[in-house]
């Protein structure tokens, strides 16, 4: 969870839940038949481990007296610095889908820019969006900050995939016999 809270009269107001789920859990999801009320213990993970995690965006919910104020930006730069934060412990976000239930929730979904990718079964709407190579749209210096250190990270991946398959290349094409043969 991420909360904001105001300080002058100590409530909550606003927070947004993201969960690391498993592949099985995310794809269940992603099929538009699964109420995220089914989601189990087993299901959900913790950023226990250098990982490219599958996150569920199940809720962003603001108090309507704090809405269409800097609350919403403030809270997604809460997130985007806990995804860098996580990233400098090599934990990343491979990708993330969201079950928008309310028009401000697919409004969110398209701002950030999340492809919708179906309606569920539950009058909702199904968006993902990859982050890792990051296809996500830049709204504050937060995010710039973030798309640029996963597109880093996806290029040294990528390099180190190259790197790897010329060195199995080359040892494949290098192969010499020590024998000749004979007929």
């Amino acid at each position: 969870y991420v909360m904001a809270k105001d300080i002058k009269t100590n409530r909550v107001i606003a927070y947004v839940n993201i969960s690391p789920v498993t592949d099985e859990c995310y794809d269940r999801i992603k099929q538009g038949d699964f109420i995220d009320t089914g989601i189990t213990a087993d299901m959900i993970l913790s950023y226990d481990m250098p990982f490219p995690y599958s996150l569920y965006f199940s809720s962003i919910v603001i108090h309507p007296d704090y809405q269409n104020t800097e609350v919403f930006m403030e809270i997604f730069n809460a997130i985007v610095g806990k995804f860098i934060s996580l990233g400098e412990h090599e934990v990343f976000i491979r990708r993330m889908i969201a079950d928008a239930v309310t028009k401000n929730g697919e409004k969110f979904c398209r701002l950030f820019g999340m492809t919708k990718l179906k309606g569920s079964n539950h009058e909702s709407s199904l968006y993902e969006i990859t982050m890792i190579p990051p296809k996500f749209r830049i709204l504050s210096k937060k995010s710039k900050q973030l798309y640029d250190y996963y597109q880093k990270k996806y290029n040294e991946g990528q390099k180190r995939i190259k790197e790897d398959c010329d060195t199995i290349l080359n040892k494949t094409c290098t192969f010499k016999p020590t024998m000749e043969a004979r007929n």
